[in-house]
């Protein structure tokens, strides 16, 4: 019976299932794996895989690709998702029960109270040739939680420069700018960090992506898929969607053949909601720039550092042709919203109107719109001084005492 391997919308939490970023893994592999361990800031926009490549990067079956004596490593994973509220105290008995799991049973880890505990911890771990690699999911609860002094980060600095041990930290944006004080974005912590950006998936990866599970489940995609891509973009997240899609399709109708625009409005269905998200979190640049390519227009060059952003982080691709959106469907759901915010789907904004792409209550947020309201009662003043002007003086009079008032 065929079944769909494309169901997964959480964190693969299987080293068969997780497919491409080689690139990526074989960057931090390699830092871990220096002689003097280095940590790394995994950036990444929602839904690109942060969890997945962290999980995948703690088994021990990888470990084996990438380290000479995979047994000296322990790798402690600690999802911080959903945990807003942790006091250091927390943190610290959280991370010793993690810890306790992880280690051989040879090494001595008591109950972790303070980071006095944690030093122990670490210490003991070193003593027995050991090195420890925390890999922290959605780090930035941790930054923006008041709980935490700066105190606690230096402590955390000072593990790394005095022991064998490294960090891997996921979040959306660059940690320092995810501090819930300024002494803390300053503190020296975050300088032990390379960054390193989770966007599209290369080609070749996103083809294997498709084909290989596919042909495993007894319904090769593979013919499809460069209408899967149009979809899904080179993000797998979305192409795992199509994917899916293509196969309930088949399922329900009984028949090998895929009817793709089916899958494409299914598609649009199940996606736009996460469209909706990314539109709601871009600021008033990022707009401009997404605006212009929904329209099939350039973005105007001034907009330059922006688009090569969006790139980075995967919604824009760049090919031969030049810029465009990454999904067929992201366009679609763009040119709704341009045309219900009663903006032309034929004319990008130009970059004296960068900030008409955002709402009015961005707007209002930034100012623009009490600038606008100004400039237009300054822009209808002027043009009633002409007329007022221009009416009298084609009568031949000067104006008089009443004509000044009123003007």
């Amino acid at each position: 019976m065929l079944h769909n391997p494309f169901l997964n919308r959480s964190m693969i939490c299987s080293v068969d299932e997780f497919f491409g970023r080689q690139r990526e893994l074989n960057y931090v592999m390699g830092r871990i794996g220096a002689p003097t361990p280095q940590s790394v800031s995994v950036l990444g926009e929602r839904r690109t895989g942060k969890s997945s490549f962290l999980w995948h990067i703690a088994q021990k079956q990888v470990h084996s690709r990438y380290f000479d004596e995979p047994e000296r490593y322990v790798f402690l994973l600690v999802d911080f998702q959903g945990r807003p509220n942790l006091s250091e105290e927390e943190f610290c008995r959280f991370f010793g029960e993690q810890l306790r799991a992880g280690v051989p049973a040879a090494v001595d880890i008591p109950p972790l109270r303070n980071t006095a505990d944690i030093l122990t911890a670490v210490q003991n771990l070193t003593g027995a040739g050991l090195r420890l690699v925390c890999l922290f999911d959605e780090f930035e609860s941790i930054t923006r939680n008041a709980g935490f002094s700066a105190g606690f980060f230096g402590f955390l600095r000072s593990l790394a420069n005095l022991y064998p041990v490294a960090y891997v930290t996921s979040s959306r944006r660059d940690l320092p700018s995810l501090c819930h004080e300024e002494q803390i974005a300053e503190s020296p912590f975050f300088n032990i960090f390379s960054k390193l950006h989770l966007g599209s998936m290369p080609e070749a990866e996103v083809e294997d992506l498709i084909a290989t599970p596919s042909v495993a489940a007894g319904l090769s995609l593979l013919p499809h898929t460069e209408a899967l891509m149009r979809l899904g973009g080179r993000w797998p997240f979305f192409v795992q969607i199509a994917c899916a899609t293509a196969f309930d399709l088949v399922m329900e109708t009984g028949t090998d053949e895929v009817d793709m625009s089916q899958v494409e409005y299914r598609f649009q269905a199940e996606t736009d909601s996460h469209f909706h998200y990314f539109w709601d979190h871009f600021n008033d640049t990022e707009r401009a720039v997404l605006a212009s390519l929904a329209n099939q227009q350039e973005p105007d060059a001034t907009l330059a550092h922006e688009t090569e952003t969006l790139a980075r982080d995967g919604y824009v691709q760049n090919d031969e042709s030049g810029a465009r959106l990454f999904s067929i469907s992201f366009e679609h759901y763009l040119r709704q919203v341009l045309a219900k915010d009663g903006r032309s789907t034929r004319a990008g904004p130009s970059t004296a109107s960068v900030a008409s792409t955002a709402d009015d209550e961005s707007l209002r947020r930034s100012g623009s719109w009490s600038k606008r309201l100004k400039y237009t009662g300054a822009g209808l003043f002027v043009v009633s001084m002409l007329a007022l002007l221009s009416h009298v003086f084609s009568a031949g009079e000067k104006p008089n005492d009443a004509d000044a008032q009123l003007a």
